[in-house]
């Protein structure tokens, strides 16, 4: 029987034709019975109708792009495991330091930026991914996009890793206007990673000029929002210029 005309049937509460005996449907000949179920409460499942279901849920196409990517999906997993573990063992909070789990933190010069899910910061590691992405489409476009995919993750695994250690947490404090600059918590640096991961793929799916426009946007937005963005963080990082700083100042909330 046809799936679409049982499931026809069904809304109808109607009597279907069948090719052989099935519990509710007569077939040619017989007669019905004031106990039989020819109201159709009772009527099975026809095995084309369940072969459409096992295969929409088998086969489906979005079951499909994941099995597709299996082994990308699985190198994301495995760095972010990994650098969880190595920050771990670096002595860094999974949840910040008051233990608190808390989906986005917008104010810069609190206490809790960084320790959260997602930051002001998080639109720079997106950054990060649109650059990569058409850094080693330059550098290194002879290898497979999963390999290069792979390469920016060990990168941005790296720098989290490396953001997070006493010497750059010094010269964070030091030279830019994070002066209570603790490092980020385990949860907010593997955010990171899964935020270069989203800007990886955006530069994927977006053509060239699209994927300018969208950093642009990030880096504005986010020098008229907070006064920081990437480009500033580079540049105060390695060579500090006062006059960037004393304008980022003027943001603070008790300036």
């Amino acid at each position: 029987m046809n799936c679409d005309r049982y499931y026809a049937a069904r809304a109808l509460s109607v009597n279907l034709p069948t090719r052989g005996r099935l519990t509710g449907f007569r077939s040619p000949g017989q007669h019905s019975s004031p106990n039989s179920a020819s109201s159709g409460r009772h009527r099975q499942f026809p095995s084309d109708c369940l072969d459409k279901r096992i295969t929409w849920v088998f086969h489906s196409p979005m079951l499909d792009y994941l099995k597709a990517r299996r082994w990308t999906i699985a190198a994301l997993v495995a760095v972010l495991a990994v650098t969880g573990g190595i920050e771990l063992a670096m002595g860094r909070l999974p949840l910040g330091p008051d233990g608190r789990f808390g989906f986005w933190e917008g104010d810069i010069w609190s206490s809790e930026n960084s320790q959260r899910f997602a930051d002001p910061y998080s639109f720079s590691h997106i950054v990060h991914g649109l650059l990569f992405y058409a850094l080693l489409w330059r550098v290194a476009g002879f290898l497979p996009a999963q390999r290069r995919f792979l390469i920016a993750l060990l990168l941005e695994a790296g720098w989290e890793i490396l953001e997070n250690s006493p010497i750059i947490i010094n010269r964070y404090r030091s030279v830019t206007i994070s002066l209570g600059y603790n490092g980020d918590s385990v949860l907010n640096s593997l955010s990171d990673i899964l935020m270069m991961s989203l800007g990886y793929l955006l530069a994927y799916r977006l053509r060239p000029w699209q994927s300018v426009t969208v950093v642009l946007a990030m880096e504005l937005g986010c020098l008229l929002c907070v006064r920081d963005n990437l480009t500033l963080n580079v540049i105060m990082l390695i060579h500090p210029i006062e006059a960037i700083r004393h304008w980022q100042m003027a943001g603070h909330p008790g300036a």
